[in-house]
């Protein structure tokens, strides 16, 4: 049994380039007004007035673990511009004829594990941030209902 199709006016087209146009049907401006004009400013610190103080602490350690992750970055760069340095020396060793593989091994060695470690921490502080601020935004929404 195949469900009944709706019936479509296709007489005349709708310009879906109009500002009004939204989800399938043309609104009328007034009403957007209207809705601008009803809507009350609030200030930044108002909006976590009815957060309680474990979402705050919550919110606050998200802020510090995103800012942490963040830091990774840069780390990231710098352990790499340490390996890219080996890489050059190694290459200076061989043309003078006397290679020196073990420095050479050592340094990518300790980049890989420095790196791995670095991306554990990465994903583990950015796990926590994501799931932090998920609670503390649940919590405070089951609070407003």
């Amino acid at each position: 049994m195949s469900p009944k199709a709706e019936s479509v006016d296709v007489s005349s087209p709708i310009d879906i380039a109009r500002p009004d146009y939204m989800n399938g049907s043309i609104k009328d401006a007034n009403d957007a007004k209207e809705k601008d004009k009803n809507v009350q400013n609030v200030s930044f610190f108002t909006l976590f007035r009815f957060a309680s103080t474990l979402d705050k602490i919550y919110m606050f350690l998200s802020i510090l673990f995103s800012t942490l992750c963040g830091i990774t970055v840069p780390l990231s760069v710098i352990l790499f511009a340490d390996v890219l340095q080996a890489m050059v020396n190694y290459g200076q060793s061989v043309v003078a004829g006397a290679p020196e593989n073990e420095v050479f091994l050592k340094a990518i060695t300790d980049f890989v594990i420095y790196n791995c470690a670095l991306g554990l921490v990465a994903f583990i502080i950015s796990y926590a941030a994501t799931v932090l601020m998920n609670v503390a935004a649940l919590n405070h929404i089951n609070e407003n209902k």
